[in-house]
């Protein structure tokens, strides 16, 4: 248990088909993966750095979705608060043409 209510002593940061290795301490593992292509990891990453910049929620959460399928989604929000008090909608415009 916690020193607080509810609060995790340990958390599994990797999935069940990693090999999860030893190091020389004896808190620390090295995980071993499939892993992902340099070149596919920048371009997601531009791409979800374009939608940021649009305030795309919507897009932020679709391309998170396909590019992590098996993280799990907890949060209940469907949108970040807007410091302006704006729509989502309001906040996602068209790219110019």
């Amino acid at each position: 248990m916690g020193l607080r209510p509810g609060e995790k002593l340990d958390e599994e940061l990797s999935f069940h088909h990693e090999m999860q290795e030893r190091t020389s301490h004896v808190k620390i593992t090295c995980v071993r993966g499939d892993g992902v292509e340099p070149v596919r990891l920048l371009a997601e990453i531009k791409h979800l750095t374009d939608r940021a910049l649009r305030m795309d929620f919507a897009g932020i959460r679709a391309g998170l979705k396909s590019s992590c399928p098996n993280s799990r989604n907890t949060s209940t929000s469907t949108n970040p608060p807007s410091p302006l008090g704006v729509s989502d909608e309001s906040n996602n415009p068209e790219e110019p043409s």
